[in-house]
């Protein structure tokens, strides 16, 4: 489904019936993200999330073993970002686009989320990152 396709009808549905607890967090997830935010990034996240990324090897547990990695990732990576919300295997996921200043996006990945009440757990399909 293109994701304006997509976006319409999640506005659609959401206006309906409202956001859920999940779609909340997604968008509070995705406005951290474009907007570099570290403290509202790792606020998110339960105290022992830790973040799968395969096909990379690191390995990062707890909000501020997370939050230095966003802050080294943002600061290595000049692109510019995009995230559109979505669901994948019945989680709430995020498209990411990635793209230069002045240019255009390309879709690099995947993030999705485990969301509980006792932990946390985000998996990002790396390979074309």
């Amino acid at each position: 489904m293109p994701a304006e396709a997509w976006r319409r009808g999640a506005r659609s549905r959401t206006s309906r019936q409202g956001p859920t607890s999940d779609e909340a967090l997604l968008r509070r997830f995705i406005a951290a993200w474009v907007t570099g935010d570290v403290d509202a990034f790792t606020a998110l996240l339960a105290e022992d999330a830790i973040p799968s990324m395969p096909p990379r090897a690191e390995w990062y547990e707890g909000r501020a073993a997370i939050g230095r990695f966003f802050e080294r990732l943002l600061a290595a990576d000049p692109r510019r970002y995009r995230l559109l919300p979505l669901g994948a295997n019945g989680s709430p996921a995020a498209a990411v686009y990635a793209g230069p200043a002045g240019g255009p996006y390309d879709a690099v990945e995947i993030t999705l989320f485990s969301i509980a009440r006792d932990c946390s757990r985000v998996a990002r399909d790396c390979s074309r990152g």
